[in-house]
């Protein structure tokens, strides 16, 4: 889904979507809720509301300092800074993790069940994404080759051919033979 597409469905323009995504503005309250909606996250997802600065009171709370929590939970000092701070957002797993230290089960807590259901979300969004870039690319290519003549066409498969030999265009999920 491209930023003007997002735009529309918000009823704001794609401008106003790349300066969300940018940090320049921030969305108002319902938007953030149209959007939740749209993505099928949590708005407070969304608004970047960290759940690590709550665990980082909780851990605050119960006497835990950082070095025991990341030895505990077998984190390294800055992967747990990264997650406090709310600058990483913090896997499931791990979470879990910092749960168990903290005496909660993560299966019983409302936060590890609403970020395992986001994850799974931004993996489903993403994959739909991909889909839709692919089907749009394909797309404009059979467009281009119908412009082209049939020597145009052969030139064309040719400069794909030697553009797939170049590393730094090379889909790490083809095999070189798939790539030929």
């Amino acid at each position: 889904m491209t930023q003007e597409e997002l735009g529309r469905l918000l009823g704001v323009t794609g401008v106003t979507i790349m300066r969300y995504e940018k940090g320049q503005r921030e969305p108002s309250l319902d938007q953030l809720q149209k959007l939740g909606k749209l993505l099928k996250v949590e708005p407070s997802y969304l608004a970047g509301w960290s759940a690590g600065q709550t665990l980082s009171a909780m851990r605050q709370a119960q006497g835990i300092t950082q070095e025991e929590m990341t030895r505990q939970a077998q984190l390294s000092p800055g992967e747990l800074e990264r997650y406090e701070s709310g600058n990483d957002i913090i896997p499931a797993k791990v979470l879990a993790k910092i749960l168990s230290v903290l005496g909660h089960s993560a299966e019983d807590s409302e936060l590890y069940q609403r970020l395992t259901k986001a994850e799974d979300a931004l993996e489903q969004a993403y994959s739909e994404r991909e889909e839709a870039l692919y089907e749009v690319l394909e797309t404009k290519l059979e467009m281009l080759l119908l412009t082209l003549n049939e020597t145009g066409q052969k030139t064309a498969l040719q400069r794909m051919v030697e553009l797939a030999q170049i590393p730094d265009y090379q889909n790490k999920y083809f095999t070189a033979e798939e790539r030929s």
